[in-house]
């Protein structure tokens, strides 16, 4: 797999995203076998910090180390921790209050393949220390996603786009489609 480096807007570091799904410029391009080898890379400048996959509105996920300044800075120092209920090695940050506050609708959050809550506003996933716990937390919340409003069965859906077509709906500030 191709993967970039490049330089966070938000917490102003490296990051890392496979190539395809980066809409900006790459600091560096580098192969790895597997999302772990391309942690690797990335530099932990703090012992309190921990790997994460960061996932905002309308973009594919990416890797970085977070510290407690970070958290607050993506989720606006409003954010509560729980566990992912299908995957309990998971755990999730995020602001619970995201849809009062009229975030833009995120990721869905599933269990047993029923959405049960639908994550606005910004989402920090901390996959478990194990060999495969990126590639899980990427697997599950990678993508970036479009939710469609059904009103003839009253139910949200969402769709798991590409990363033109994600450029396309954030240019127009688009999260849901009714």
């Amino acid at each position: 797999m191709k993967f970039a480096v490049f330089i966070d807007d938000i917490l102003k570091k490296e990051c890392i995203c496979l190539q395809s799904e980066l809409i900006k410029e790459p600091c560096d391009v580098f192969e790895a076998d597997s999302w772990e080898e391309a942690a690797s890379r990335l530099i932990c400048t703090d012992d309190n910090s921990l790997i994460a996959l960061i996932c905002l509105p309308i973009h594919s996920a990416y890797i970085t180390y977070v510290d407690n300044i970070d958290i607050c800075a993506i989720t606006s120092g409003h954010y509560d921790i729980e566990n992912y209920c299908d995957d309990n090695s998971i755990k999730l940050i995020y602001d619970h209050n995201g849809m009062r506050k009229k975030k833009m609708l995120n990721r869905e959050l599933t269990s047993e393949g029923r959405i049960y809550d639908i994550v606005a506003g910004n989402l920090i996933v901390f996959p478990e220390d194990s060999s495969y716990g990126i590639e899980r937390a990427y697997e599950i919340f990678g993508k970036g996603q479009v939710f469609i409003y059904d009103k003839e069965n009253k139910d949200i859906k969402t769709i798991r786009c590409s990363p033109q077509a994600l450029s396309v709906l954030r240019e127009n500030n688009i999260s849901i489609i009714v």
